[in-house]
C-alpha cells in the first residue's frame, strides 16, 4: 500500500521523495532540539502539537510550502519558554490555539481536524 501511495504522490510531484527527505531531515533535527529543551526542564506542549501537525503534513500531503511554514513556526516556537496556554481549554470546550509565527494558528479544517478531532472511521461531510 505504501508503494502505491508513493507512486501517486510522485505523479503529483516527480521530486516527491527528494522533497520529503529534505523536510524529514529538518523535522528530525527540530525533534532533537525539542527533546534537548525538554530534558533541560522546558515543557513545550505547543511545540509538541506542532510536531504532530508537521508529521501529518509530511506523511499525508505533498504541500511543501505549507509544511515549510509549519517547520518555520515550529522552530520559532521552540524559543517560547511558557507554552502552558496549549494545555488550557476555553469556555466553549475547544483547546487554546497553537501559535504560528506569532499569530493564532489557522483553523483550516483539514489541519485542525487532524490535530484535535478524535480518530473515527468514515468520511468527513463538513
Amino acid at each position: 500500500m505504501d508503494a502505491l501511495i508513493t507512486r501517486e504522490f510522485e505523479q503529483y510531484d516527480s521530486a516527491y521523495l527528494a522533497h520529503k527527505a529534505l523536510r524529514e531531515k529538518r523535522l528530525d533535527a527540530l525533534k532533537l532540539k525539542l527533546v534537548s529543551s525538554e530534558q533541560g526542564g522546558k515543557a513545550l506542549s505547543c511545540s509538541r502539537r506542532m510536531i504532530t501537525e508537521a508529521e501529518w503534513l509530511l506523511n499525508y500531503t505533498a504541500e511543501w510550502p505549507k509544511l515549510d511554514q509549519q517547520l518555520a513556526a515550529l522552530e520559532h516556537s521552540l524559543a517560547t519558554r511558557d507554552q502552558g496556554f496549549a494545555l488550557r481549554q476555553t469556555p466553549d470546550g475547544s483547546w487554546e490555539p497553537v501559535i504560528m509565527l506569532g499569530s493564532k494558528r489557522s483553523t483550516e479544517p483539514s489541519i485542525s481536524l487532524a490535530i484535535s478531532a478524535p480518530r473515527t472511521t468514515g468520511t468527513f461531510s463538513g
